[in-house]
């Protein structure tokens, strides 16, 4: 009898390609804004709040970020006041 027939061994072979399978899953699909909320962190050197990101803070920048995150959309312009933001959507969405 074979080790990977055993109940152990069946068990441990189950939680190995669980495993596998769960390391193996793509990526949630997110929109821009999603994924900034989720992964984005501002330095002290470039944000004057450093920490997690929060499109809540700047909720203008939500429409902008998942117009450019929109497989259907094919052009974004902007037309927005000095300094609210205009750098930080751009960097979010060079991908």
């Amino acid at each position: 009898m074979s080790r990977a027939s055993t109940p152990k061994g069946l068990m441990a072979l189950r939680a190995m390609v669980t495993e596998v399978m769960t390391a193996l899953q793509p990526p949630p699909k997110l929109s821009v804004a999603q994924w900034a909320d989720r992964e984005r962190r501002l330095s002290s050197e470039a944000s004057a709040e450093p920490g997690r990101w929060y499109t809540d803070r700047a909720p203008y920048l939500r429409g902008i970020m998942d117009a450019i995150s929109d497989p259907t959309v094919s052009e974004v312009v902007v037309m927005s006041a000095s300094q609210v933001g205009k750098t930080e959507a751009p960097t979010l969405c060079s991908f």
